[in-house]
């Protein structure tokens, strides 16, 4: 067993919102597809992108980490992003303009800086810890990612 029965809810929960915000990024995207949705559902929507990054790096720092303590502040600071991006997305141009092409831009950057944190985490971490529940942590996480 990789987690104690306390350690599972939280890791999970990171693991689900990750889950969530893929789902309904690729089912607005399908959507879109055959009907018209408003910019601003749109935008609320492309905020999913901004729950990916942070929501996979948590999962993968509390899986290699277990013991590791989550504070509700570090949380909400890389949750803060997405927010911001929601509570703001009514101001925020979604019409193939340089301004959102920007924005998309920068919501792909902020994704890809999070994978890479995650990816480096898999790869150097476990050299650091060198546990067998983090090997099998490990291996389940790279699949994850090739995917």
């Amino acid at each position: 067993m990789i987690f104690t029965h306390s350690q599972r809810p939280r890791v999970n929960l990171f693991l689900a919102v990750y889950l969530i915000a893929f789902s309904l990024r690729l089912g607005k995207s399908l959507f879109h597809n055959y009907f018209f949705i408003d910019p601003i559902i749109r935008n609320i929507f492309l905020g999913g992108f901004l729950a990916l990054g942070p929501s996979l790096w948590f999962y993968v720092k509390n899986s290699l980490e277990p013991e590791s303590i989550l504070r509700k502040k570090n949380v909400l600071v890389h949750f803060a992003p997405l927010i911001l991006f929601i509570s703001f997305c009514w101001i925020i141009p979604n019409n193939g303009s340089p301004i959102s092409r920007f924005i998309f831009a920068g919501l792909l950057i902020h994704i890809l800086t999070y994978s890479i944190l995650s990816l480096y985490g898999l790869t150097f971490k476990e050299k650091v810890l060198n546990r067998k529940s983090v090997s099998s942590t490990r291996k389940w996480l790279l699949f994850f990612y090739s995917k």
